[in-house]
């Protein structure tokens, strides 16, 4: 018998800013080959000396660099600098000199993605742009959307949502093992626990382990019947009314733009910038622009901080964020939302309490690393420290998934089957459920299972 591993593909990332260095991590730790090139001699030497990858020193927007580089033989090439430009005459380089199968560039400029044509297969070829600000809007509107929700990502075709709630004071359950919870009635037929974050570990558990208040339970569900979570968990479903934005940065602009839209919300921008709120009170018809420091406790209580659904601070400065989620919280805000720069900040503001950390470039890399296991991998969310990930594949024929109750699979230690779809209906699986080929199949697995994981996902061949 004769199997077909699922081997790694040669990378070239341009670019070792936060958003190349996490993306090579992530890429390399999962055994691929993975070349960066830095133009910072000093960063190209702490590259060497901290990830398994190989660097080269210069521009990348040089042919003679990217041929040194590898760029011939790359099957993906990611430009991830901060600026455009360079990110952009790199995958026209690349298509012009070495046919590079598929191009990833980083474009900040809201004006060039409004023109998708620059970037089709007559011009520059780019098989994927991403903007990590504008990810980072995405995911908060998602957010708002599930009052209390922590994080949250949708499958098989938007059909199953994996949401993470932190469990309250007095929930019912709290106490039993996740079994026991399943065997009383509590959790059966209603939903799967599938993965659950404590003292900023994530872990997938067993029918064994016991949610604790203030985890973060991580549940998979109909999307449609996400309701039916709160009374489960002991959690109040209280829709989001008022939502205030410090920072009139592009991201707390372009926040405030698509949030006033909803005419149920009140949406209330502060800034203390006098010329950029003056600007900004004629653009934005039905968001009340507030040219006030957001550090000033009277002017947080004027606003009525107390009955605020959401505060979300999204300035340039992760301090300050920090700095005045802290207080609005103290205030009473209801949830809090921090956008944080840099990659460290996350675990530091999650440790504070019941507040939200999120970090566009740790978002984009997510996104990016999806569509490089593309074929592979469907769908691609990680949670946590990215210690837990959840995946959606499709069922291949003649892979060891297939034919075989999940009671009777080998599955390694650490994963979890959430969902299945089959035939376009979505269930929540038990341990006699049999997945056919074709079927798309969520799991949750802990990333030092993930190798084992991928090993059932491949063909099998007889000689």
């Amino acid at each position: 018998m004769r199997v077909r591993e699922l081997a790694g593909v040669k990378i070239l990332i341009i670019g070792a800013g936060q958003l190349g260095y996490h993306t090579a991590e992530k890429l390399a730790r999962e055994h691929n080959d993975v070349t960066i090139i830095e133009k910072d001699e000093t960063r190209s030497r702490y590259l060497l000396e901290h990830l398994d990858v190989q660097v080269v020193t210069g521009s990348g927007s040089s042919p003679d660099v990217l041929k040194a580089a590898g760029v011939e033989d790359a099957d993906f090439l990611v430009a991830v600098t901060d600026s455009d430009e360079v990110n952009m005459v790199a995958c026209l380089i690349a298509a012009a000199q070495a046919k590079t199968p598929r191009k990833i560039a980083r474009i900040r400029n809201s004006e060039l993605l409004n023109h998708s044509r620059v970037f089709g297969h007559d011009f520059l070829n780019v098989d994927y742009s991403i903007n990590p600000e504008d990810e980072v809007v995405a995911e908060i509107e998602k957010l708002l959307k599930i009052p209390g929700s922590t994080d949250i990502a949708n499958f098989c075709r938007s059909q199953v949502s994996v949401v993470g709630f932190r469990i309250p004071e007095g929930s019912p359950v709290v106490g039993p093992s996740l079994s026991e919870l399943w065997q009383n009635g509590t959790t059966k037929s209603k939903l799967l626990l599938a993965a659950i974050e404590r003292d900023q570990k994530t872990i997938v558990p067993d029918g064994t382990d016991r949610l604790r208040e203030g985890d973060i339970a991580f549940v998979v569900h109909p999307s449609e019947q996400l309701a039916d979570i709160y009374s489960v968990l002991g959690l109040q479903e209280r829709p989001v009314k008022l939502v205030m934005i410090s920072g009139a940065t592009r991201i707390g602009v372009e926040l405030a733009r698509r949030l006033q839209a909803d005419k149920n919300l009140t949406v209330k921008l502060v800034d203390p910038d006098r010329a950029k709120c003056t600007v900004l009170a004629e653009q934005l018809d039905r968001t009340l622009v507030l040219c006030a420091d957001p550090h000033n406790e009277d002017i947080l209580k004027e606003e009525n901080i107390d009955s605020c659904d959401a505060f979300i601070a999204c300035g340039d400065e992760d301090d300050t964020n920090v700095l005045v989620s802290l207080l609005a919280r103290g205030l009473g805000a209801r949830r809090v939302i921090t956008m944080v720069n840099q990659v460290r900040y996350v675990s530091l503001v999650q440790a504070v309490g019941e507040h939200v950390a999120l970090c566009p470039k740790l978002i984009a890399v997510s996104q990016i690393v999806q569509f490089i296991r593309r074929g592979k991998v469907v769908s691609l969310a990680t949670f946590g420290d990215e210690e837990a990930e959840a995946m959606e594949v499709i069922a291949l024929d003649g892979s060891k998934l297939i034919n075989t109750p999940l009671n009777q699979l080998d599955l390694p230690k650490g994963v979890i089957v959430g969902a299945v779809m089959s035939r376009d209906q979505m269930f929540i699986p038990n341990g006699t459920t049999i997945i056919n080929a074709g079927d798309r199949i969520v799991f949750f697995v802990q990333s030092a299972a993930r190798t084992k994981l991928e090993k059932l996902l491949v063909k099998t061949e007889r000689l």
